[in-house]
């Protein structure tokens, strides 16, 4: 009975003293892992403060540009400088109409001889209407003499 009592003593002690090691390794690691966490998140605080950063200044850079560009229309109004408020209108329509030039010349199959020249005709011709230029892009035909 006593060497039974010792036996299963042995077996428990040998148990506790796993788990006792399992606990001990674990903590080791824990603390590795632990730095490891804590360098790559101030890592990343640092990446996004700089980011932030960043965005804040241009944040800031493009609303002082947009005061300014709005302090110089004002004063052309107050001025009367009606081509310079002409110019700005243009600047901001410019893309809806290279837009609206572009959808009209999509299906068009169009072939220009007379370079930079010939673009500024075209272009020039479908932002002013249908004229001359009607002819140019239509389907060619064959006239008798």
């Amino acid at each position: 009975m006593k060497a039974q009592f010792e036996r299963d003593t042995a077996i428990k002690r040998a148990g506790f003293l796993a788990e006792t090691d399992e606990a001990q390794a674990r903590a080791a690691q824990a603390g590795p892992l632990a730095e490891a966490y804590r360098k790559r998140t101030l890592a990343e605080a640092d990446r996004d403060q700089s980011r932030f950063a960043a965005e804040a200044t241009a944040f800031s850079r493009r609303t002082i540009a947009e005061a300014e560009a709005e302090a110089a229309r004002a004063a052309s109004v107050r001025e009367g400088n009606q081509e310079l408020i002409a110019a700005n209108r243009l600047v901001e329509v410019l893309p809806a109409l290279v837009d609206a030039a572009a959808r009209g010349l999509a299906g068009s199959n169009l072939t220009i001889l007379n370079g930079t020249q010939g673009v500024n005709e075209v272009v020039t011709g479908t932002v002013a209407g249908p004229g001359p230029m009607t002819a140019a892009t239509s389907t060619p035909s064959i006239e008798a003499d």
